[in-house]
């Protein structure tokens, strides 16, 4: 059996970095194909990617390497197809069509179509005797599609797909707009949602009794056991972190603000991640001088592992509008520390209410983030012990990935 991999960026760059833990319990021969990483030529330096049964392919095409005349061209082409065509008409007959949503679907389908031929291609060529080949995309955005119009094409081929937080819902950075999601949920072999939520939304939203519902399927995502800290709460001291990237989408100034608003502590803030608002932010903090702030910018996910192992952080603060169940979270459970997120997207199936943190409203304004800070301020060491105690729990039953990515492999080669 063979298994495609098709991704964004990994192993490029640090994107999808979540992605290291799962290779290592692939045993089958695995290709893996960043399909977005443009001209960027380093390989990031991962154990898992030097196994015998891992092949790293980079398409070395204009359109893969992110030409703007060549996306243009394929753009254009697309606008020519079967699927724009039929898709736009449902946009037209529902009306959803907007400008920007047709320009998001050619570029859509151009990518998927690039794939596709380079996939079909490397196939023909180098893995026609394969009995079964599954073709994985990460993402359920053009390189599902790819997986599709693979899988229709080649009798010996599985489209499967997982979907997490910025495939699955629609948001004002995707125009509103999951780009032909009800075709692709239609023809994927099958669906793998990182949260219980994501199989409610696809639900929710499509006629599910049309096609086989046992096709959708909740796999987690985890991390590594790292150990955890000997901890020990500071009185009148509160140290947050966060990590996300710096972008409008994950309002990481509202964590300043609302820190600086708190009363009964000394705040220290450490973010890790970086992003075009970075500067922006870090100008902020002149303006809120009472609190410690300290940007650690893009680090490899071990810093961050030892900064937790080494330092004693209180709480772990997500402040994103749009989320899945985030990898950083599990990450920061994973070492017993307590959550205060968002109630949007699966959040609520990682961080339970007063029990290993705080659910914050989806609309949630500065004031109550500061009663949260406050609130924890508040307890007891005692209290602290069980939230942090409820946290490792959380990580240990759902999201250790010893057990998530075993099974998830076990599915994908059939031994489940």
């Amino acid at each position: 059996m063979l298994t495609i991999l098709l991704t964004e960026r990994f192993p490029y760059s640090y994107a999808e970095t979540f992605l290291n833990e799962e290779i290592a319990y692939h045993s089958e021969e695995l290709v893996i194909i960043p399909t977005f990483c443009g001209t960027t030529g380093t390989i990031r330096k991962l154990q898992t990617l030097h196994r015998e049964n891992v092949i790293i392919l980079k398409p070395q095409n204009l359109f893969f390497q992110n030409k703007k005349i060549a996306r243009l061209l394929g753009a254009i082409t697309a606008m020519m197809t079967s699927e724009f065509r039929q898709e736009t008409y449902r946009l037209i007959r529902e009306r959803q069509f907007t400008v920007e949503r047709a320009a998001q679907l050619a570029s859509f389908i151009s990518k998927a179509y690039c794939i596709t031929d380079y996939v079909a291609k490397l196939i023909n060529e180098k893995y026609r005797g394969e009995e079964r080949i599954v073709i994985y995309s990460y993402w359920m955005t053009s390189t599902a599609l790819a997986a599709i119009k693979i899988s229709q094409a080649l009798s010996n081929v599985q489209a499967i797909t997982r979907c997490h937080g910025y495939d699955l819902y629609e948001r004002k950075e995707n125009h509103m707009y999951t780009t032909m999601q009800k075709y692709i949920v239609e023809r994927l072999d099958c669906i793998y949602s990182i949260s219980e939520d994501g199989i409610r939304q696809i639900k929710s939203k499509f006629e599910v009794g049309k096609f086989n519902e046992k096709k959708l399927c909740v796999s987690r995502l985890g991390t590594l056991d790292h150990g955890l800290h000997k901890y020990e709460k500071h009185p009148g001291e509160l140290h947050l972190v966060s990590c996300s990237s710096v972008i409008p989408l994950k309002r990481i100034h509202f964590i300043l603000k609302a820190a600086a608003n708190v009363h009964n502590a000394k705040v220290h803030w450490t973010h890790f991640g970086d992003g075009p608002l970075l500067a922006q932010i870090k100008k902020m903090t002149l303006d809120y001088p009472n609190v410690i702030c300290e940007f650690k910018g893009q680090m490899e996910n071990n810093q961050i592992f030892d900064y937790y192992q080494h330092e004693c952080v209180d709480l772990f603060v997500n402040t994103s509008t749009s989320e899945g169940i985030p990898v950083s979270i599990m990450e920061a459970i994973s070492f017993g520390i307590p959550i205060i997120a968002p109630n949007i997207g699966g959040i609520s199936e990682i961080v339970e209410n007063e029990k290993n943190g705080w659910l914050l409203r989806g609309s949630f304004d500065l004031n109550e983030l500061t009663e949260k800070f406050e609130q924890f301020c508040q307890l007891s060491s005692d209290d602290v012990v069980r939230y942090r105690h409820a946290a490792r729990q959380t990580w240990e039953t759902k999201y250790n990935c010893v057990i998530n990515y075993k099974n998830f492999v076990d599915s994908l080669t059939g031994k489940a």
